[in-house]
């Protein structure tokens, strides 16, 4: 699954894309079964340079899922609380997931910011994080009430299972849980 097969329009086959905008879940590799992951992987790229980064938002907490291994070619936000910024909306409780099937990587060659706001849901981490190739930054900016972080759903990867183990999280710069002054 490819979201912006290249860093800027090419005639009308290819581009970046910059905002992913739904009123329910963002789903990516839907189902509970092993052979529901995306295996060939997941690309994020929303085009080339510092201030290109690639949106996935949700409206009326939907939850954002992905299963199966994540590569990030650009800079990335995940929230589950609509359409404000940090500290907006955080009374919803769409939950953002990566599955034991989701290790989340940069592309080679980059380090890429990954910023996730979960207003009242929980943010759950079941594989590595940077592990192939380090991220620039890790930062959790909202995630209240009952939301909570989460590193390791499970001591192990099961069949038919989501959780799994987390053994590392590796960034060039800053990993902020609760990001923010107050």
């Amino acid at each position: 699954v490819i979201f912006g097969a290249s860093d800027t329009a090419a005639g009308h086959e290819t581009g970046p894309v910059t905002l992913v905008r739904t009123e329910g879940d963002i789903d990516l590799g839907a189902g509970a079964a092993d052979d529901d992951e995306v295996d060939g992987g997941i690309v994020l790229n929303g085009g080339p340079g510092t201030n290109s980064t690639l949106t996935f938002r949700t409206l009326s907490a939907g939850n954002v899922r992905f299963n199966g291994p994540v590569t990030l070619n650009s800079d990335v936000v995940v929230t589950t609380n609509g359409d404000g910024s940090s500290g907006t909306g955080l009374a919803q409780a769409g939950d953002i997931t990566f599955t034991d099937a989701a290790p989340l990587d940069s592309q080679a060659g980059e380090h890429n910011d990954v910023v996730l706001r979960a207003g009242a849901g929980a943010i759950r981490f079941s594989a590595n994080v940077g592990q192939s190739v380090s991220l620039q930054s890790l930062k959790v900016e909202d995630t209240t009430g009952a939301g909570r972080v989460i590193f390791g759903a499970s001591d192990a990867a099961a069949s038919g299972s989501q959780t799994g183990p987390v053994t590392l999280v590796r960034t060039e710069g800053d990993i902020n849980i609760g990001f923010g002054a107050a």
